[in-house]
């Protein structure tokens, strides 16, 4: 019976998680707009509880057993699977360049490039 129910949540999970996949590839500039008034973690979001989901659901199911050892090595498997999605969605926010004006004090003895424009269609560094 155990293991009905651990592929059943291993096959949802997978299946919600596939279709935001798609969703996000090829419809990304859908947007809603909820108001919440809630800190909420970004560990802990929907993304992350279906990648517990996937982690533990397909653990358990290929496991087989019900045992406590198993049910703590599926719950550090479903916890690593969340990690590393939080860490692969820090390493992507990273990626983003954010260009800003600054005071020129504050940039004396700091390195840097500059570009300006030499000509039409030339820059010079």
């Amino acid at each position: 019976m155990s293991h009905t129910i651990f592929l059943i949540i291993a096959l949802v999970t997978t299946g919600i998680f596939l279709i935001q996949f798609v969703l996000s590839i090829f419809f990304g500039d859908i947007d809603a707009d909820v108001d919440v008034d809630a800190d909420i973690s970004s560990v802990v979001s929907f993304k992350g509880l279906t990648h517990f989901g996937i982690g533990f659901g397909w653990y358990m199911y290929l496991v087989g057993n019900a045992d406590i050892a198993s049910y703590a090595i599926g719950i550090l498997v479903g916890l690593f699977f969340v990690f590393a999605v939080w860490f692969l969605y820090k390493k992507a926010y990273q990626l983003q360049q954010v260009n800003r004006s600054e005071e020129t004090d504050q940039l004396v003895g700091r390195e840097c490039t500059i570009y300006f424009k030499q000509s039409d269609n030339k820059y010079t560094v």
